[in-house]
């Protein structure tokens, strides 16, 4: 099979963009770890602070 030559600098084009949306992909993934991370934790924390008030009113008593 012979391949044309405007058809191998076609695909060698598409390079420079197909590696910036995979840059693009990976830093969305990073903030949307950051994100979830972030509101994991927010969870963790108001519930550690309930448990933390349930505990300090049983002191209390």
């Amino acid at each position: 099979m012979d391949m044309d030559m405007s058809t191998g600098l076609g695909v060698f084009a598409l390079l420079p963009l197909l590696m910036m949306l995979v840059n693009l992909a990976l830093i969305a993934g990073a903030v949307w770890f950051a994100i979830a991370l972030i509101r994991s934790q927010k969870e963790r924390n108001e519930l550690l602070r309930r448990i933390a008030e349930k505990m300090d009113r049983k002191d209390l008593l």
